[in-house]
């Protein structure tokens, strides 16, 4: 039988253990943002060497999906724009001959952008595990 102090061990333990980021409440206003983000796009003009003034969501995550990464991510499109204006650029090429750009927050959370097509990839906090 678990008494009550070893149950209140585990859970200390899963806790601690865990790697996720804990929810982060959006505003009607934030999820507004994100909605005209990955229907239409926002203009990002923080960059001039940056070949797109607009960027959008990827289309293949249904936005439910965005804005519960959103939420559980702690990411706004306030964020994103930060990422841009501030955030150590690295780029990849994938097997596929795609090229992408991570841009790394000052916090450590990073960005996915594609910059060919103008698209968001993915949104990811300090502790995301590539």
């Amino acid at each position: 039988m678990i008494s009550d102090w070893e149950s209140l061990d585990y859970s200390i333990e899963d806790f601690l253990l865990r790697t996720e980021t804990p929810p982060f409440p959006l505003s009607s206003d934030q999820i507004q943002e994100i909605t005209l983000l990955y229907n239409s796009g926002l203009e990002f003009n923080n960059d001039p060497n940056d070949p797109c003034s607009k960027l959008k969501l990827l289309g293949l995550k249904k936005l439910n999906k965005w804005i519960n990464q959103f939420t559980q991510r702690g990411f706004t499109v306030e964020k994103i724009r930060q990422t841009l204006d501030v955030g150590i650029r690295n780029t990849y090429i994938h097997p596929s001959g795609s090229h992408f750009t991570r841009i790394i927050h000052p916090d450590g959370s990073s960005v996915i952008f594609d910059f060919v097509n103008c698209i968001i990839w993915q949104i990811a906090p300090a502790d995301f595990k590539f």
